[in-house]
């Protein structure tokens, strides 16, 4: 699968929350229970560690749709956006500890390489990471000294579940206790976040259910 095609149909499906959300936020019912404002929203999650990338600010989350789509939709439609990728950062995401993983993105020899690179940026741990390689039959990489090799299984475009666990697991190992990757399942795609437990608690509890760890 093309990666513009994904990355549109990830655009595509932001919209559509948006759009969504514009008509949650025009109805009777939304008006009366409107969340948090949009400000609020960023707050909080810049005290979780989660901000925007650099040279992104306010404006750029409205040019996703304006602020009442946010709140008939709150939490989930900014955690969407912040993984999405942002198209004048040359497809970077809109927070860097945030990454947008579609689990149909297996389409060429380098994916796994990219998978577990975009999941060490999320994670902080990029510095960490080295000496990646893949070649669609096995993923290799070193996180500090130690290295790790891993065969996963084939099952068309689709990413390896297994994999995407054990790569989960190393990352982990070297994170502060009590905090892990976490994840927002939207279908096909997983966007993926670093967050503490006591952070991901809160968050579920303004929208119960809304994360999961990304290890089951």
């Amino acid at each position: 699968m093309d990666f513009k095609l994904i990355a549109f149909g990830l655009v595509f499906g932001i919209a559509a929350l948006v759009v969504y959300g514009a008509v949650r936020a025009n109805s009777p019912e939304a008006r009366r229970k409107a969340g948090p404002s949009l400000d609020t929203q960023i707050g909080t999650l810049a005290e979780m560690g989660l901000t925007l990338s650099p040279g992104l600010t306010r404006d750029d989350l409205l040019a996703w749709g304006p602020e009442e789509t946010y709140r008939a939709d709150p939490w989930r439609l900014i955690l969407m956006t912040y993984a999405s990728p942002a198209d004048h950062l040359d497809d970077r995401p809109f927070c860097p500890r945030a990454a947008m993983i579609d689990m149909e993105g297996a389409d060429n020899p380098n994916s796994y390489a990219l998978l577990v690179q975009d999941l060490a940026r999320v994670a902080g741990l990029s510095d960490r990471l080295h000496d990646v390689t893949s070649d669609g039959e096995s993923v290799t990489y070193r996180l500090d000294d130690t290295r790790h090799a891993l065969t996963p299984k084939a099952n068309g475009d689709w990413f390896d579940p297994d994999t995407l666990d054990r790569m989960a697991r190393d990352l982990e190992t070297l994170l502060p206790d009590g905090t892990r990757l976490w994840a927002l399942d939207n279908g096909q795609a997983l966007a993926v976040f670093r967050l503490t437990d006591t952070d991901a608690e809160t968050l579920n509890a303004e929208h119960p259910g809304l994360l999961a760890p990304l290890i089951a």
